[in-house]
This record gives C-alpha cells, sequence and structure tokens, in this order.
C-alpha cells in the first residue's frame, strides 16, 4: 500500500515538474530570440532578471512539494508559489513587450512595401495574442489559487498551462 501511494505521489511530482521545465524552457526560448534579434543587447538582457528568480522560487516551490504527501498540505508553501507565479506575470510581460516593442520599432525603417509591412504588423498582432495568452493563463492560474486554495480547478489550470506554453513556442 505505502508503495502504491509513493508511485502515484512520484508521477503527481514527475507532472508538476515537467510542467515547470516545459514553461521554463518556452519563456527561456523567447528571451534567446529577442537576445538574437534585438540591436541593443541591453534590451534584452533586461528581461533575464524576473526569469531567473521566478525560476529559483519555482524550485523551491517544487523542492516544498516534494515533502508534502498532498494537495491541501501545499497551501503550506503558498507563499512561495505566489513570489514565483508573481515574478512569472511580471517577466511574461516583459517578454511581450519587449517583442512588440522590437517588431514595431524594425517596422519603422522598412520602406513603405505593402508585404512587408503586412508581414511585420501580423507578426506584431501575433506577439500580442500569444503574450496576453500566455500572460494571461498565469494570471488565471494564480488568482484560482489564491481565491480557491483546497480545490483543484487551479491544479487543472496549472496542468494545462504547460501545454499552451509548449503551442506558444511550436506556433513559432
Amino acid at each position: 500500500m505505502l508503495v502504491a501511494f509513493y508511485g502515484v505521489l512520484i508521477g503527481h511530482i514527475a507532472v508538476l515538474v515537467f510542467t515547470e521545465i516545459c514553461c521554463g524552457l518556452v519563456e527561456l526560448f523567447f528571451i534567446l530570440r529577442l537576445c538574437r534579434f534585438a540591436e541593443k543587447k541591453r534590451l534584452a538582457i533586461f528581461v533575464f532578471p524576473p526569469y531567473i528568480a521566478s525560476v529559483a522560487l519555482n524550485l523551491v516551490y517544487l523542492q516544498g512539494m516534494i515533502r508534502l504527501p498532498c494537495f491541501p498540505d501545499s497551501l503550506a508553501a503558498r507563499s512561495w508559489l505566489l513570489s514565483a507565479y508573481s515574478l512569472k506575470i511580471l517577466s511574461d510581460g516583459i517578454i511581450a513587450g519587449t517583442m512588440i516593442w522590437m517588431l514595431y520599432h524594425r517596422s519603422r525603417g522598412v520602406r513603405s512595401q505593402g508585404g512587408t509591412i503586412r508581414v511585420i504588423r501580423a507578426l506584431i498582432y501575433w506577439t500580442a495574442s500569444t503574450g496576453l495568452v500566455l500572460w494571461l493563463s498565469t494570471i488565471v492560474h494564480l488568482l484560482t489559487y489564491t481565491l480557491l486554495p483546497a480545490t483543484y480547478v487551479s491544479l487543472g489550470i496549472y496542468l494545462t498551462r504547460g501545454r499552451i506554453y509548449v503551442i506558444a513556442m511550436l506556433a513559432v
């Protein structure tokens, strides 16, 4: 019985760790993309501190989750999760805003050729909508975790959030 319990627990922890790894790698992909296409590298490097801090706090939260035997006990590690996701919201917003700003300023230097301007505007629209979806998924998870802490609603949103991040990266 004890082996079966820990087997299920390890399975749930593996899903949580996999989701965090996916979200972190997608954010890192977008940050590296910013660094690659930025004319001023300082602007792209501005995005790194909130990302690194959110990854560190997520690792602390996941380490705390491994020690807790069931989901309602995870409320003990609530402050780590709130801190990590607040920084994730900031990081997602900065990434999306920086990408939109860079695309907008690059489009101003392009001569008025209809096709190129339309492509750049489509990229700006896609970046804004994708960044907004990623940003809103993190906000909704944080709100449901705060407002409905003892339910599985936030866990369901959390598990879909990793897939939303991966789909956003694959859409590039």
